[in-house]
């Protein structure tokens, strides 16, 4: 049989007739019986016995690990403090939803504030991403999709508005665009869900109205004008040869996008 050394047997004594404990005990307990001359390093695992594939057994936020390690390993985000509360009410007071989606963005992926909104909004069903320039950060575990972009050490260190800042709005970039195009924003390379709100701006789109049409300048105008500022309408008035009520109700039907809205009427769109 193994001999153990006093503090062991110290210990062993405490516990007598202790074989479960609430855990601010547990963690009193160890604290007032440590097991060596210095501090120590303490892991805890709760097991949940959780399933991250059904919606009913999420707590806060888990995410199933890819690749394994030999155990059934969950991954469960906390996000404590004033500046996450802060950020719980945020989330609340815009009224986020499941027909919503959040982008939490941080470049050391842990800050308070971005990963408690993360977590507030997955709680309320909306689609969530987290984008951060360090691998396996607290935010992107806490998002259903963690995109992390690789950009090593900053030239300048503690300066992320060089790398890691450049390489965020590039993909943020990236993103809307691709977001303005799938609801309709754009036509072949033109943006047309621009607001002509001034003279300048009402130039540039009576020019994209034109272009897309290949109708001179003064009948881009005049559709224009006829569709209250509205580039798409204008382009598939004149593309159709219909008013500006029907171009708009095609529209609507068709997701704002011009393409499909001409298709409607038996008209082929002219590539842009």
């Amino acid at each position: 049989m193994a001999k153990h050394g006093k503090k062991y047997r110290k210990i062993s004594e405490a516990l007598e007739g202790k074989r479960e404990m609430e855990l601010e005990d547990a963690l009193k307990f160890i604290k007032e019986h440590p097991a060596a001359n210095f501090d120590e390093t303490m892991e805890i695992a709760f097991r949940m016995g959780l399933d991250p594939t059904k919606s009913d057994q999420a707590l806060r936020s888990t995410l199933a690990l890819p690749h394994g390690t030999g155990r059934d390993v969950r991954v469960v985000v906390f996000a404590s403090g004033d500046a996450a509360e802060a950020a719980r009410e945020a989330v609340l007071a815009a009224g986020i939803g499941p027909r919503d989606a959040l982008i939490g963005i941080a470049a050391s992926g842990r800050t308070p504030y971005t990963v408690g909104a993360v977590l507030a909004a997955r709680e309320a069903g909306a689609f969530t991403v987290g984008i951060a320039s360090v691998a396996g950060s607290p935010l992107l575990r806490a998002a259903e999709i963690g995109v992390w972009l690789d950009t090593g050490p900053e030239v300048l260190a503690g300066s992320t508005r060089l790398a890691a800042g450049t390489a965020q709005k590039a993909s943020l970039n990236l993103l809307s665009t691709t977001v303005l195009v799938r609801l309709g924003g754009a036509y072949g390379n033109l943006m047309v869900g621009m607001q002509p709100t001034n003279e300048k701006l009402r130039l540039r789109a009576q020019a994209m109205v034109a272009r897309a049409t290949g109708a001179e300048a003064d009948a881009a105008a005049a559709a224009l004008k006829a569709s209250g500022d509205d580039v798409r309408a204008a382009i598939v008035m004149l593309l159709a040869g219909t008013d500006a009520a029907t171009a708009a109700r095609l529209l609507d039907e068709h997701g704002l996008r011009v393409r499909d809205a001409v298709a409607a009427l038996g008209v082929s769109a002219r590539p842009r």
